[in-house]
């Protein structure tokens, strides 16, 4: 289990922190617009299949073709928590050290959202209070960078455990 495991966590957290990577890159940090956010969705999304995978994998070629839905459910939230772990540090590594400055327009543009929607100068403040913390206080980013993907990926191991689970080989199950 524990090959299955890491080599599709890897590869489940590779897929976003490329994508991540190479936005630094051509962006230099800069981009925050809505696209970025459809771009970073679909693509934790895909990588989430991984999770499918994974759990296939293991169930044909480790488990003789069969799984339970806790088995399953183990192997899909083991790749959830090593991609999601990785992302995560790979996000620390580059906001606080490139990317500091470009949730600044973000922030911006949300606190203006506030404004015209009528919230009050206490609301305001709070998301004010609460972007400045998300830029200064790498356990509190942390802790928000890794609910990124696991808002995907914890639904996606419960569906895939449900579909992957086979409590016989299909070969008996036919006859």
């Amino acid at each position: 289990m524990k090959k299955v495991v890491l080599t599709f966590g890897l590869l489940s957290g590779a897929l976003p922190i490329t994508v991540m990577l190479l936005g630094l890159v051509f962006t230099g940090g800069g981009a925050h617009g809505s696209g970025s956010l459809i771009l970073g969705w679909t693509v934790i999304l895909l990588s989430s299949l991984f999770i499918f995978f994974g759990i296939k994998s293991y169930r044909d070629n480790y488990n003789n073709g069969v799984i339970s839905f806790g088995k399953a459910f183990q192997v899909g939230i083991l790749i959830t928590l090593i991609s999601a772990v990785l992302y995560t540090i790979v996000w620390e590594i580059a906001f606080f050290n490139f990317m500091n400055d470009m949730m600044d327009g973000w922030f911006a543009a949300e606190a203006e959202r506030l404004r015209t929607s009528g919230a009050s100068q206490a609301e305001i403040q709070g998301s004010l209070d609460m972007a400045v913390k998300y830029k200064t206080n790498p356990l509190y980013n942390a802790m928000f960078t890794i609910l990124e993907p696991t808002t995907v990926t914890v639904p996606m191991t419960l569906i895939a455990s449900l579909v992957m689970k086979r409590k016989t080989k299909k070969e008996e199950a036919i006859a």
